[in-house]
């Protein structure tokens, strides 16, 4: 997966950031009208371009590091601003006196940061550990471990998503 990415200081980081904007206005009108669904009213409101607002920024420090060649960094912070920008669409639909759409700001922010930290910690072992190697070839294979790893932070991520769904219904 991190082999497709554009190379470092590619101008198509330029087309990454235009196509995660589209796929987080796809996944924010997804969720808002699920919740609409569930809640049973209409919630499209004012709320959801804020929040859009706040994606468009996640995914441009998200790019920015992808541009700058923090593939890992790119990987794991980007998975974590698409499940954070859906947590934070049900927050939106949600009513807290006026409050709704701090709350789910503060939960993007959240996932953004979680993502942020587990990327610079992986990108810095995996620099360590190259940088440590006698022989490293270029075309190596993501080790199991890098699998495991980030099928349990995929878990980690979801799990707060399914909890905010569960307390929806």
């Amino acid at each position: 997966m991190l082999k497709k990415l554009p190379k470092k200081f590619s101008l198509k980081w330029l087309l990454v950031y235009l196509l995660s904007l589209v796929i987080s206005g796809i996944i924010i009108l997804t969720a808002v009208t699920l919740a609409g669904i569930i809640i049973g009213q209409e919630v499209f409101e004012f709320n959801m371009l804020i929040l859009w607002f706040f994606v468009a920024v996640a995914n441009l420090i998200v790019c920015f590091f992808g541009f700058f060649n923090g593939r890992y960094i790119f990987l794991f912070s980007g998975l974590a601003v698409l499940i954070g920008t859906f947590t934070s669409a049900i927050l939106v639909a949600e009513d807290y006196n006026g409050w709704e759409y701090f709350s789910s700001i503060m939960a993007l922010s959240l996932y953004f940061g979680f993502g942020l930290i587990v990327g610079m910690i992986v990108e810095g072992v995996v620099h360590f550990k190259d940088k440590n190697k006698v022989d490293v070839d270029k075309e190596k294979k993501p080790s199991k471990n890098t699998s495991i790893l980030l099928t349990l932070y995929i878990i980690l991520l979801v799990i707060p998503l399914v909890m905010s769904l569960i307390k929806l219904g």
